[in-house]
C-alpha cells in the first residue's frame, strides 16, 4: 500500500498483513497550515492498480487526510479483454470461441461470443504478453490484429487496466463446398459424415464434418492450388470421389479442382461384401479377430472383426467395397497371420 501527496511530492507505504489490514504511518498532515491530502493506492504485481476510491489510475482517485480510517480497496483479481467477431461482410458471429494466452506463461482464459458477437474474457491475471485467437468452425483461425499465425499476433498489455475493442473481422477465403447424399441425387446424407479434402502440393485442407443438411465446407484454403480431391470414407458404402461429370468411386478416377463457390456434390452407394468365417482348428468360431481386405487395383479397402458366432454361414462382413480384386487377411494375436 502507498500513500502520496502531490503537494508535498512524497509518501509512505506499508505492507498488510494476513487479514489483508494496513496502516500507513509517518505521514505528514500539516504544512505552512495547510491539510496535506494523499492518494492512497494499491501497488501489487498479482493485482491491478487501484486508487482510493475504486479508481484505475490516481487523477480519479479521492485524496484523503492523515488519520483517515477505512480506506478499504475490493480488488478485483485481473482485467478484462474484450471485443466483437464479425464477418467481413459485417455479419455478427456468435458461438465463437476466442481465447488468450500469456505468450511467456502459463495463464489463460476463454469466453464464447453472444448472438450480437460480442466477447468478454474475464479476470485475466496482469501480463503484457498476452495473444488472443478467435478459432471458428467456419472460417480460417485468426489472431489479434487480423493475423494468420500465432507468432504474427499483436501482443496485449493488461498492466493498464481492461483492454477493449480487441475484434476480429473473419473472412472465409477460398473454400470448396457441396452436398452429400446416399444411393442417389435426391436423398441428403445427413450429419456426421467425414470429407476429406486436400492438396498434395501445398499440404492444404482437411477434413470437415457434414451437417443436418449432408452440407460440407471448408475454408481457407489456397486459392492457386488446383489439384485439391474430395473423398469420401463412410463405414457401408464405397469409397467415393468427387468428378463434375458423375461422382467415381476409385481414386484414379478422381477429379483435380480449385477452391470455388461451386457446389461440388457427391454420391455414396452401397458396396459390394465379402464375408466368411474365421475358425479355429477345432471349427469353433473365432472371435476378436481383425480381417482386412485390401484391392491394390481398385483401392478399396475394408475391415472388420470377427464374432464368436455364425450368422448365415459366416462371422465376419466387410461391407462397402468398390468392385475389384481383394486379398483377404487376418490378424490374430494368438495365432499365425494369414491371406
Amino acid at each position: 500500500m502507498n500513500a502520496w501527496s502531490d503537494m508535498l511530492s512524497t509518501g509512505s507505504g506499508a505492507l498488510t498483513d494476513e487479514n489483508g489490514q494496513y496502516t500507513i504511518s509517518a505521514l505528514t498532515s500539516k504544512s505552512n497550515g495547510m491539510v496535506i491530502t494523499y492518494v492512497v493506492e494499491v501497488l501489487s504485481e498479482s493485482h491491478p492498480y487501484q486508487a482510493y476510491s475504486m479508481a484505475t489510475d490516481r487523477a480519479n482517485s479521492t485524496p484523503v487526510t492523515c488519520d483517515s480510517f477505512q480506506i478499504n480497496f475490493d480488488l478485483p483479481t485481473g482485467y478484462d479483454i474484450s471485443g466483437r467477431v464479425t464477418s467481413i461482410n459485417e455479419e455478427k458471429l456468435p458461438g465463437v470461441n476466442i481465447s488468450a494466452w500469456s505468450k511467456n506463461g502459463t495463464t489463460n482464459g476463454s469466453a464464447t461470443t453472444d448472438e450480437s458477437g460480442f466477447y468478454t474474457i474475464t479476470d485475466l491475471p496482469i501480463k503484457s504478453d498476452y495473444i488472443v485467437g478467435a478459432f471458428p468452425n467456419d472460417y480460417p483461425v485468426q489472431f489479434f490484429r487480423f493475423k494468420n499465425t500465432e507468432q504474427q499476433a499483436d501482443l496485449i498489455d493488461l498492466s493498464n487496466g481492461n483492454y477493449q475493442n480487441v475484434n476480429f473481422i473473419l473472412d472465409k477465403g477460398f473454400v470448396i463446398k457441396g452436398l452429400i447424399k446416399l444411393e442417389n441425387q435426391q436423398n441428403p446424407a445427413g450429419s456426421g459424415i467425414n470429407v476429406n479434402i486436400w492438396s498434395e502440393s501445398t499440404s492444404t485442407g482437411g477434413d470437415v464434418i457434414t451437417d443436418a443438411n449432408g452440407l460440407f465446407e471448408i475454408s481457407g484454403l489456397d486459392g492457386n492450388a488446383s489439384d485439391y480431391i474430395i473423398s469420401v470414407f463412410h463405414e457401408g458404402y464405397m469409397p467415393a470421389y468427387f468428378n463434375e461429370n458423375a461422382t467415381v468411386y476409385q481414386r484414379e478416377n478422381a477429379q483435380y479442382i480449385s477452391p470455388s463457390e461451386n457446389y461440388r456434390n457427391l454420391v455414396l452407394i452401397t458396396g459390394y461384401t465379402i464375408k466368411g468365417s474365421v475358425i479355429t482348428e477345432n471349427n469353433i468360431a473365432a472371435g476378436g479377430i481383425k480381417v482386412e481386405a485390401v484391392s491394390i487395383v481398385s483401392g478399396g479397402w475394408g475391415i472388420a472383426i470377427s464374432e464368436k458366432q455364425f450368422l448365415n454361414n459366416a462371422n465376419y462382413v466387410i461391407t462397402g467395397l468398390p468392385p475389384g480384386e481383394y486379398q483377404v487377411s487376418i490378424y490374430p494375436d494368438n495365432y499365425v497371420d494369414q491371406s
